[in-house]
């Protein structure tokens, strides 16, 4: 082997090890959906050097988006994707690859549970536990739930 061969081989299992072990840098580039208008920011730096680099906002057009959890909630593609675009040109990333997406409450219910309370339960169990939870706090019938997404850590 030799040195270049080697140095690339570091490489890649410093990248292995960081992606593995670290976890994937930070988006850094966040994107906030609203009822009426889109939010970009970017920062610049990282971890205690982070800055507020560049930010946006743009209003929607009426009735472009109507926040929901039971149904579609963009009414207009075209809008959006153009009110996007707007926002993520005016400030400066629109060629980003990561960002973070933040949305608003009503359109996505997110739940954690205890590996206890799931523990040794097989996938099926554990989806119709969820959906057991979630009677409770979603406001829809849960027959209409279309996405239960499970994430086992084995």
């Amino acid at each position: 082997m030799n040195a270049a061969s080697l140095r690339a081989a570091v490489t890649q299992g410093r990248v292995y090890l960081e992606l593995r072990f670290v976890g994937p840098p930070r988006p850094q580039v966040a994107i906030e959906v609203r009822a009426g208008s889109l939010g970009v920011v970017r920062l610049t730096g990282g971890g205690a050097t982070a800055a507020l680099g560049a930010a946006a906002l743009v209003e929607l057009p009426p009735g472009t988006l109507v926040l929901s959890m039971t149904e579609p909630n963009i009414k207009d593609a075209a809008a959006f994707g153009s009110t996007l675009r707007s926002a993520l040109e005016r400030a400066g990333v629109l060629g980003a690859t990561r960002v973070a997406l933040v949305l608003p409450d009503p359109v996505a219910r997110l739940a954690l549970y205890p590996s206890a309370e799931v523990s040794a339960k097989k996938r099926g169990q554990v989806e119709e536990l969820i959906r057991f939870k979630a009677r409770k706090s979603v406001p829809f019938d849960i027959r209409d739930l279309f996405a239960v997404e499970v994430d086992f850590e084995e």
